[in-house]
């Protein structure tokens, strides 16, 4: 389990990059002379936002409230929702 938490966030780092790339929707990279927006990614693995054995005991809603009040949190500060895996949440913004 420890390992899979790793090779999560790589794999989301780079299906992140893909993505932003342009090459997911089968598009030619950028010419070198156009503005390209640049992102900046977060990934919250979700089981820092609410312990596993945690949210095993409590109820549905109280987890999901935990994990909506980080989203919330992240939304305020301009991040968008971009992608996930099991266990992970992928968030962009534009870099700054």
């Amino acid at each position: 389990m420890r390992r899979a938490i790793p090779l999560a966030v790589v794999a989301a780092a780079l299906v992140a990059a893909w993505f932003s790339s342009g090459l997911a929707q089968g598009g030619a990279p950028q010419a070198s002379d156009e503005v390209v927006p640049s992102w900046e990614y977060r990934v919250l693995i979700l089981s820092d936002v609410v312990d596993a054995q945690q949210a095993l005991r409590q109820e549905g809603g109280q987890t999901a409230t935990a994990f909506e009040s980080r989203f919330d949190e992240l939304g305020r500060d301009d991040w968008e929702s971009c992608g996930d895996l099991p266990g992970v949440a992928i968030f962009k913004q534009p870099g700054r």
